[in-house]
């Protein structure tokens, strides 16, 4: 970026995800939102601690989800994951391709994910030294 104001949708978007994370079950709300409209059935095989884990510049929950359903709607959670106001990063996915020709899209298959909602920490903004 060259000067505040440049970036105005990335900069909304980062404003957006400063500091959001406070409590796991409310941010698994939205994944389970999307869970539920596209039908697909799931068991939660980690919750995340109180507290989120600090990387760098930001704060994640990782959640572990076992996914039961077909390619295309696992395709399609991965984009409304996307979509969301929200943070996501998949961090691990499991599954197996047997049976993964187009005639067996359509028939059910087991998939692991592992996602990170993400909040980034305020940091100090870096300024440039001037040449004397």
């Amino acid at each position: 970026m060259n000067e505040s104001g440049n970036w105005k949708k990335v900069e909304a978007f980062r404003d957006m995800n400063l500091h959001t994370l406070k409590n796991p079950a409310e941010i698994f709300m939205d994944i389970d939102s999307i869970l539920s409209d596209l039908e697909i059935e799931y068991e939660n095989t980690k919750m995340p601690d109180a507290d989120p884990q600090i990387l760098g510049d930001y704060k994640y929950y990782e959640y572990k989800l076992a996914l039961e359903c077909t390619f295309e709607d696992f395709t399609q959670f991965i984009i409304n994951l996307e979509k969301s106001d929200k943070i996501f990063i998949i961090y691990e996915l499991i599954f197996d391709n047997d049976n993964f020709s187009s005639k067996q899209q359509e028939i059910n298959k087991s998939f692991e994910i592992t996602l990170w909602a993400i909040s980034f920490n305020e940091t100090k903004k870096k300024t440039k030294k001037k040449k004397a």
